[in-house]
């Protein structure tokens, strides 16, 4: 008896102990989980700091970045994706391969344009890549930045992804672009004021898609 109770007696200490390095290994989790939170956050905060810079001789393309930067951060928080400063970063980042084309380039491909300087156009997205990749803090953004044309059925460039093939930041970085986009047409660059718009651009978006 005095044995099964000894027996006993160790097996719920050894519980309890067990417990206990449990709840402290939870607890340290989330302190982890916190400080990762607050150092991308801080990383995202200093990464973004080139695009205030750009704006003052670039207004234009630092308000589009703005603008896709937080509408594609807003759909990556509502699909809970596990890496929304990222996305936010590489929708900042998304255009910066533009800073290498001509000035009379900068409004947007036209179907007018030679092959030349279509060809020139599409390399956008790898010379975003190519730039990216030269920071240490920004490398993992090159794939996201370089397959932001790319079509759900293959269309797009530059490599011609096709459905899940293309990252998901990728994408939201696309749909955030086109909406974007669709409000500068009409003049109207506050778009977190204007995100009441959205179904109208969706409808856009969808007959584009279809």
């Amino acid at each position: 008896v005095i044995g099964a109770l000894e027996y006993r007696q160790k097996k719920l200490a050894d519980q309890k102990q067990t417990k206990e390095e449990l709840d402290h290994l939870k607890e340290e989790s989330h302190k982890f989980q916190k400080l990762n939170k607050t150092l991308n956050r801080d990383l995202y905060l200093a990464l973004k700091f080139p695009f205030k810079l750009i704006e003052f001789s670039h207004p234009e393309f630092g308000c589009h970045s703005h603008n896709v930067a937080w509408l594609a951060k807003e759909i990556a928080e509502h699909m809970k994706l596990e890496f929304i400063w990222r996305t936010a970063l590489g929708s900042y980042y998304h255009d910066v391969g533009k800073l290498n084309l001509p000035r009379d380039m900068w409004g947007g491909f036209s179907d007018e344009w030679n092959e030349n300087k279509k060809k020139v156009f599409k390399s956008i997205p790898i010379w975003g890549q190519e730039i990216v990749q030269s920071h240490p803090e920004l490398g993992t953004l090159g794939a996201i930045i370089r397959h932001q044309c790319e079509n759900v059925d293959g269309s797009g460039y530059p490599d011609g992804l096709a459905g899940d093939e293309i990252p998901i930041e990728s994408r939201i970085i696309a749909v955030a672009n086109a909406f974007d986009e669709i409000m500068e047409m009409g003049n109207r660059r506050n778009i977190q004021q204007d995100i009441c718009e959205g179904g109208k651009v969706l409808e856009v978006i969808q007959r584009d898609v279809n």
